[in-house]
């Protein structure tokens, strides 16, 4: 009511409430005639299909909204087609967030075929899918949707069961795609095998600007094919590979491309094995300033003459392009996003 007696309003937030679907139903009747809001946050608010059939029915009609984020709510794969088939029609809006919405490879597959053509969408998350296959059928159908798509800049599979095969997959898409600047695969079981077909689309100078692999199984070889890559790319500036069972050889090898590689910024590695010739290396990167102490997780210190690497709490700094994290400490970038500002 107090928004349609003063509609003055460009951004809502209303995570973590309970909104359900009887309060989407009153706020869709709010969108349906407003002209003036261009983002709405309704994160963990326990919205079903029936309130994401009220969003999608509002999304054909609103020509103005631009952000949606419904992170956490249970609107099952019947919700996500109700959106799919809202952006068949949806020119304007450019992200939309159904991370851990209980998307399957049904709606996923939906979401892929409508990216095809849809030409307004510039970043989508569709984290923590529930499969029941080991056919990785909803990567392989953004990966072709990779190959046609030339809007898409921002890509959200995080913890979807992803392995060597879908990041193949992705790894081809990528080599015809010129506009994807952000891939966030962290969680998935990808391995070295993986990561060393990814280093070789790294290797090509494709756009990514963002690189995600934290959580899986990267390991030394696929951390020195990454390491190898770096020396011939010019456009990735964060790179996450937090906890992918790296050890001092791979981390090692890390350290030194950034010596001849000038573009990365950010990079990740807590959550791996410190041996003492890694965290010399990355003490040096920190002392001769190539790596500022705000761009990665990670502080050097010394006890009795050896070096150790302790852990800077900077996660929420690297991630400010995800979609799900909460903003208060800073004002984030206004396309959230560090590396795509």
């Amino acid at each position: 009511m107090a928004l349609s007696l003063k509609p003055c309003i460009t951004m809502l937030d209303l995570r973590y409430n309970f909104i359900k679907d009887e309060g989407v139903e009153i706020l869709c009747e709010f969108l349906n005639v407003d002209n003036l809001l261009e983002e709405l946050n309704l994160m963990c608010n326990d919205i079903t299909e029936k309130g994401a059939q009220f969003l999608a029915n509002s999304l054909k009609n609103n020509r103005n909204l631009v952000i949606l984020k419904m992170t956490g709510n249970p609107i099952s794969s019947k919700g996500g087609l109700y959106f799919a088939q809202a952006l068949q029609i949806n020119d304007t809006l450019e992200f939309i967030d159904l991370g851990e919405c209980d998307q399957d490879i049904t709606s996923c597959i939906a979401f892929a075929t409508v990216l095809k053509s849809n030409k307004s969408i510039i970043g989508i998350n569709l984290n923590r899918q529930i499969s029941w296959t080991l056919q990785e059928e909803s990567t392989v159908h953004f990966a072709d949707m990779l190959c046609i798509n030339k809007t898409l800049k921002e890509l959200h599979l995080a913890k979807c069961d992803m392995r060597d095969f879908g990041a193949a997959r992705l790894a081809e898409a990528m080599e015809r795609n010129d506009t994807l600047e952000l891939l966030d695969i962290s969680a998935n079981r990808i391995s070295r095998d993986g990561a060393i077909l990814l280093s070789r689309v790294i290797s090509m100078n494709c756009p990514l600007v963002v690189l995600d692999l934290a959580f899986n199984r990267v390991q030394c070889k696929g951390a020195m094919a990454l390491a190898d890559a770096l020396v011939y790319n010019t456009h990735l500036k964060v790179l996450a590979v937090q906890f992918c069972e790296l050890k001092g050889p791979g981390l090692c090898a890390l350290a030194e491309s950034l010596i001849t590689n000038l573009t990365l910024e950010c990079i990740y590695i807590w959550g791996n094995e410190h041996e003492e010739s890694a965290c010399k290396a990355f003490a040096n990167l920190i002392c001769i300033n190539r790596l500022l102490e705000n761009c990665t997780d990670i502080r050097p210190y010394i006890v009795d003459g050896r070096t150790y690497l302790a852990y800077l709490p900077h996660d929420c700094t690297y991630r400010q392009y995800r979609f799900s994290v909460p903003w208060w400490k800073f004002q984030a970038p206004t396309d959230r996003s560090i590396a795509l500002s």
